[in-house]
C-alpha cells in the first residue's frame, strides 16, 4: 500500500499547508506572518514529496509487471515495448489524474521559490491541489486484484504509437499550468492589487502553448496514424480541450489589455476564472460517462461523476461569488477610447474568441442537457462549420486592419496599403479558379492571405512584437489550410480487385495484395498509384490484436507541397468485391437479385461495458426471406464491425451510421466471388500542409513568448 499511502499523506499534508497559508495570509498586516508562511511552504514541499513518491511507485509497478495491481493489468503486459509501458501510465483515468497532479506539484515547487508567490497565491494553489487529490483518494490508482494475474491485457493497439507518449502529457501540462494564473488572479481579488497580471502572464502563455501543441499533435496523430480520414471531427472530447485553449487565448489578450487599460483588469479576472473552470467542466464531461455513447475518446463512469460535478459547481460558485463581491472595487473606466486603437483590437479579439468558445461549449454540452430532457443527442460537425466560418472571417479581418489602425500619427493614407487589397483579390481569384466557389470561403481565404502580409508588415515597422506577429501569421496560415483542405477535399470509395488497374482522380491505382508485418501484429496492403507520370507505392497498415482481429489501421499518405494523397486501410479485404449501400430506416434496395430492407436499428448495452449498435435487415431471394443483424461493437475504446451472412453467401457489415437521419452505410459482399478484392477510401487533401505549418507557428510563438516573460 505504498502508493495509496503516499496519496493519503499527500492529501493530509496539502490540507495542513492550506491551513498554514491561510493563517499567514490572515496575519499579513500584522507583521508576524512569515513564520506560518515558512511552515506552509515546508509542509507543501512534504505534500509534493509524497505525491511524487506515488508517481514513481506507479512507474515501478508498470515497468516491473506487477500484475497484482488492477491498473497495471488493464493497461500493460509483459511484452509491451518500453516506450508504450511509459504511456500506459496515463492511458487510464487514474493514471491521467496522477500525471495531472504530478505536473501540478512540480509547478507548485517552482511557485514556492518565486518572490511574488505570496501566502494568498499558495493558499489558493494548495486548495486546488487538495481538491485534485481528493479525486485520487476516491479513484485509487493502486487498487489490488483479489487474484493476481500472470499477464496484463496490454495497451489498446490504437494507442501503441509514439504520439501517445507526447499528446496526453502536453494537454495535462496545459491544464496544470492554468492553476497558476488562477491562483494569482484570486489572490489579486483578495488583496485588491493589480500587479498579479504581470506574474500570471508568462504562466498563461506557457499553458496556451502546451495546450495548443497537445491539440495540434492530437490532430496530426488522428490524421497520420489512426486512419480516420481527417484531423478534427468536432468530437465532444476533442472539444473539451479546444474550449480551454480558446478561453486561454481570451485570457492572454485580456492580460495584455489590462497592462494598457486598468479597466481590463475586470475582464482579465473573469477570463482567469472561466478558463480554469472550462478545464474542470471538460474533465467532468469526459470522465463521468456522459459522453460514452457520443465519443470514442470518452472514459466510462467509474464512480467519480458526482464528485466531479460537485467539484465544478463549488469551484464556479466560490470563484464568481468572490468576483461579484470585489467587482465594485476593481478599476473603472473604458476598455478603449477610440475604435482605431490597439486596445480595441485586443478587446475585439477577446470577444470573438469568447464567442467561438461559447459555440464549442454549447455543442459539447448538448449530450448533457438533452440527457436531462431524456432525449440524449449530440450536434453534428455542420453546426460548428456553419458558425465558425463567419467568425473566422471577422477574426481574419481584424488581423488585416492591424497596421492600418495602429499606424503612427500622420501616416493615415490607406493607399499605402494597396498591396493588402491586391493580395486579398488575388487570393480570392485563385480560390475561385480552384473550384472553391462558396462566397464566405473565398472571403476567409482572401482575408487570411492578406492577414499574413499585414502582420509581417506590422512586425517590421515595430508595431507588433515578433511573437504576436508569428502567432497571427500561424493562425492565418492554419485557417487557409483548414478551409482549403476541408472544402476542397475529394473523396471516393472504390472496390479494387487484385492486380486489376482502375482509374481514380487523374491517375490509376492497382491493388497488389497483402503481406504480414515483420512484427506479426498487423498486415500491409500494397497499392501502386500512377499519377501525372509518377508511380507511387503506398502501403496502408492494418493493426491486429492478440486474437489476430483487425482493430484499426494506419493510412498511407503521399505528401506533396500542394496536397496529400490519402489511402485509408481497407478493413474488409478478402474474397469478393465489396459494394456500399446507403439505406434509411424502412427503405429497401435491389442488388444482385437480392431485395434488402432496413427494418430497424437499436443500441444495446452488454456486460463488461460493451455497447452494440445493431441493424435489423431483411434479405429476400426468390421469394425466401432471411433476417440478419450485423452490428458495431464498442469496447475499451475499440469499434469493431461484426458481419452477418444471408443464405450463407452474402455478407453484410455496418460501415457507419448517422443516427440523426436514421441512415446506415452497409458493406455488401458476395462470398462466392473468388477474386481477392478490397474496398478502399481514397482522398486528396489540398494544401493540408498549411494546417501543420500554422500549428507549429502558433505553438512555438506562444511558448517562446512565455520564455521571454519568465526571464524578464
Amino acid at each position: 500500500m505504498i502508493g495509496y499511502g503516499a496519496i493519503v499523506a499527500a492529501f493530509l499534508t496539502a490540507c495542513i499547508s492550506v491551513l498554514f497559508y491561510a493563517d499567514s495570509y490572515r496575519r499579513r498586516t500584522k507583521g508576524n506572518f512569515e513564520k506560518n508562511k515558512i511552515y506552509g511552504r515546508n509542509v507543501y514541499c512534504s505534500s509534493a514529496f509524497f505525491l511524487l513518491t506515488a508517481t514513481l511507485y506507479m512507474f515501478y509497478i508498470i515497468m516491473t509487471d506487477q500484475f497484482q495491481y488492477a491498473y497495471a493489468t488493464s493497461y500493460s503486459c509483459r511484452d509491451l515495448p518500453l516506450v508504450y509501458k511509459l504511456s500506459a501510465f496515463w492511458a487510464g483515468q487514474e493514471g491521467s489524474f496522477l500525471l495531472w497532479l504530478t505536473f501540478h506539484v512540480l509547478f507548485g515547487l517552482a511557485l514556492v521559490r518565486s518572490k511574488d508567490a505570496f501566502s494568498g497565491v499558495m493558499l489558493i494553489y494548495s486548495a486546488l491541489q487538495t481538491m485534485l487529490l481528493l479525486i485520487l483518494l476516491v479513484q485509487n490508482p493502486f487498487m489490488l486484484l483479489q487474484q493476481p494475474q500472470a499477464d496484463g491485457v496490454g495497451l489498446n493497439p490504437l494507442l501503441q504509437n509514439p504520439w501517445m507518449v507526447i499528446h496526453p502529457p502536453l494537454i495535462l501540462l496545459g491544464y496544470a499550468g492554468l492553476a497558476v494564473p488562477f491562483s494569482y488572479g484570486i489572490e489579486g481579488l483578495l488583496s485588491r492589487k493589480e500587479t498579479w497580471i504581470f506574474s500570471a502572464l508568462p504562466w498563461t502563455l506557457f499553458s496556451w502553448s502546451a495546450l495548443g501543441a497537445g491539440i495540434f499533435i492530437g490532430g496530426f496523430w488522428a490524421y497520420k496514424v489512426l486512419g480516420w480520414g481527417g484531423y478534427w471531427a468536432w468530437d465532444p472530447v476533442e472539444n473539451s480541450s479546444l474550449l480551454p485553449w480558446l478561453l486561454v487565448g481570451v485570457l492572454v489578450h485580456c492580460l495584455f489589455l489590462a497592462k494598457i487599460r486598468p479597466a481590463g483588469v475586470k475582464i482579465a479576472h473573469c477570463a482567469c476564472i472561466v478558463s480554469l473552470a472550462s478545464v474542470f467542466y471538460g474533465t467532468f464531461l469526459t470522465r463521468s460517462g456522459i459522453l460514452k455513447d457520443f465519443s470514442v475518446h470518452s472514459f466510462t463512469d467509474e464512480g467519480i461523476g458526482a464528485l466531479l460535478a460537485a467539484f465544478v459547481l463549488v469551484f464556479i460558485f466560490l470563484s464568481f461569488l468572490l468576483l461579484i463581491l470585489r467587482w465594485p472595487s476593481l478599476p473603472q473606466g473604458n476598455l478603449f477610447i477610440v475604435v482605431k486603437s490597439r486596445e480595441f483590437l485586443l478587446t475585439a479579439t477577446g470577444v470573438l474568441l469568447t464567442t467561438m468558445a461559447g459555440i464549442v461549449f454549447l455543442g459539447m454540452s448538448t449530450p448533457l442537457y438533452t440527457m436531462l430532457l431524456r432525449n440524449p443527442q449530440s450536434v453534428s460537425s455542420t453546426f460548428y462549420n456553419a458558425t465558425f466560418l463567419p467568425l473566422t472571417a471577422i477574426l481574419s479581418l481584424l488581423f488585416v486592419i492591424l497596421p492600418l489602425w495602429i499606424e503612427k500619427p500622420g501616416n493615415k493614407n490607406l493607399a499605402r496599403y494597396w498591396w493588402l487589397f491586391m493580395t486579398a483579390i488575388v487570393a480570392g481569384v485563385m480560390s475561385y479558379s480552384y473550384d472553391l466557389k462558396q462566397p464566405l470561403v473565398i472571403v476567409v481565404i482572401s482575408l487570411s492571405s492578406a492577414a499574413i502580409l499585414s502582420n509581417i508588415s506590422a512586425f517590421y515597422r515595430k508595431m507588433l512584437s515578433k511573437f504576436a506577429a508569428v502567432a497571427h501569421v500561424g493562425i492565418a496560415v492554419m485557417t487557409i489550410g483548414i478551409v482549403i483542405s476541408s472544402v476542397g477535399d475529394e473523396k471516393i470509395i472504390v472496390s479494387l480487385v487484385k492486380q486489376e488497374c482502375q482509374a481514380v482522380f487523374d491517375g490509376h491505382i492497382t491493388y497488389l495484395g497483402m503481406e504480414k508485418s515483420d512484427s506479426g501484429d498487423g498486415m500491409y496492403q500494397t497499392f501502386i498509384v500512377d499519377s501525372q507520370g509518377q508511380q507511387i507505392n503506398l502501403r496502408p497498415y492494418i493493426k491486429t490484436n492478440r486474437a489476430a482481429n483487425p482493430v484499426g489501421g494506419e493510412p498511407a499518405i503521399y505528401q506533396g507541397i500542394f496536397g496529400d494523397l490519402y489511402i485509408a486501410p481497407a478493413m474488409n479485404s478478402g474474397q469478393g468485391s465489396t459494394q456500399e449501400i446507403s439505406l434509411g430506416k424502412g427503405e429497401e434496395t435491389i442488388l444482385d437479385g437480392l431485395k434488402i430492407v432496413f427494418l430497424n436499428y437499436g443500441m444495446k448495452s452488454m456486460e463488461n461495458e460493451v455497447v452494440r449498435f445493431q441493424a435489423l435487415l431483411q434479405v429476400s431471394r426468390e421469394g425466401v426471406a432471411e433476417k440478419i443483424m450485423p452490428y458495431l461493437q464498442y469496447h475499451n475504446g475499440i469499434i469493431t464491425g461484426i458481419a452477418e451472412k444471408a443464405f450463407d453467401q452474402y455478407e453484410f457489415r455496418i460501415n457507419s451510421v448517422n443516427l440523426d437521419k436514421s441512415v446506415a452505410i452497409l458493406g455488401y459482399r458476395n462470398l462466392m466471388d473468388n477474386k481477392e478484392a478490397v474496398e478502399v477510401e481514397i482522398s486528396r487533401k489540398p494544401l493540408i500542409i498549411l494546417v501543420w505549418i500554422g500549428a507549429i507557428f502558433i505553438s512555438l510563438s506562444t511558448g517562446l513568448a512565455a520564455v521571454k516573460f519568465f526571464t524578464k
